[in-house]
């Protein structure tokens, strides 16, 4: 048996394989956002490294498949990744493929398929809780323009917006020397052709600013930490606000998302949960989002506890 779990985020791709013996492959590509590519892109995408663990493991058969995708929030959405994926997986006869959002990995991983809330920021954001009888409930994940408080587009942006209004004569920021020196930005001019720039190659995302925010932050420049302060207090609001509604769920909190691997933010968005959620604390995931796509694949292949 092959089990391949798949981790599918908007800025990278990650798999990881394991046979029956207990040997594991991992490989990784670019982002695979259902949303920005389609379903035909992403599929694309997620069966190219699908079909390299499958080569490398040629024997290993029959296979199961488990695909946390960004982006794969709506049920017709994911029939319609799942639709585009199988004919591109025909030839492997894979005993199930299942395409689930990004964000149930990441919370099968954190807490080794048991009750708690994950709050997930990376490119975009999430909070997810279990509850004591396995129901799940979210809050957030609207996407750049309707929400994704406490984000690498929602601090990257606020941070391009700091320079914007740093150049019109508003408070200095180290930000504008950051966006020179590690993006060639150096004048209103080149910040708003590269931000509204059509060709992917010229365009400047703004989660690409985001580590820079979060540097100048932890080096103390007022108007980073400001922002990172008021992202991460609204991402803590969001947490407080699912489990005021949604009600027994184990006190249990974990981070998870590419921005939570910077200790700054990773420390600054605990403590605005804890402050929140009194008597609620913080854990370590126990696995990666992608070991849990991993354990949903194959629940005996999955990685034990931690």
């Amino acid at each position: 048996m092959l089990c391949i779990g798949l981790d599918a985020g908007g800025t990278k791709t990650a798999l990881l394989a394991r046979t029956a013996d207990g040997t594991t492959w991992s490989a990784r590509s670019g982002g695979a956002n259902l949303q920005r590519l389609g379903p035909e892109r992403t599929a694309k995408r997620l069966a190219g490294l699908v079909l390299k663990a499958c080569a490398r493991f040629p024997e290993a058969r029959p296979a199961r498949l488990c695909a946390g995708v960004a982006g794969a929030g709506r049920v017709e959405d994911r029939q319609r990744l799942h639709e585009a994926l199988l004919p591109l997986l025909a030839a492997q006869n894979f005993e199930t493929v299942e395409v689930v959002p990004d964000v149930w990995i990441a919370h099968e991983g954190a807490f080794n398929g048991a009750g708690g809330v994950l709050v997930l920021a990376g490119t975009g954001s999430i909070v997810l809780a279990r509850d004591r009888h396995g129901g799940f409930h979210r809050a957030g994940g609207w996407g750049y323009l309707l929400g994704d408080e406490g984000s690498g587009y929602a601090i990257g942006l606020a941070g391009l917006r700091a320079v914007a209004g740093a150049f019109d004569g508003g408070p200095a920021t180290t930000l504008t020397a950051r966006l020179a020196r590690h993006h060639g930005i150096t004048s209103p001019e080149q910040l708003i052709r590269r931000v509204y720039a059509t060709r992917r190659r010229e365009a400047f995302p703004p989660p690409f600013f985001a580590p820079d925010v979060l540097a100048a932050a932890s080096e103390g420049d007022p108007v980073a930490v400001e922002i990172v302060h008021t992202q991460a207090a609204a991402l803590a609001r969001q947490a407080a606000g699912l489990i005021e509604r949604t009600g027994d769920v184990p006190p249990r909190l974990s981070l998870a998302g590419g921005l939570t691997h910077d200790a700054y933010y990773r420390n600054r968005l605990a403590k605005a949960l804890c402050e929140k959620l009194k008597g609620w604390h913080v854990e370590p995931p126990r696995h990666s989002p992608v070991e849990g796509a991993l354990r949903r694949a194959c629940p005996d292949a999955a990685p034990g506890e931690r």
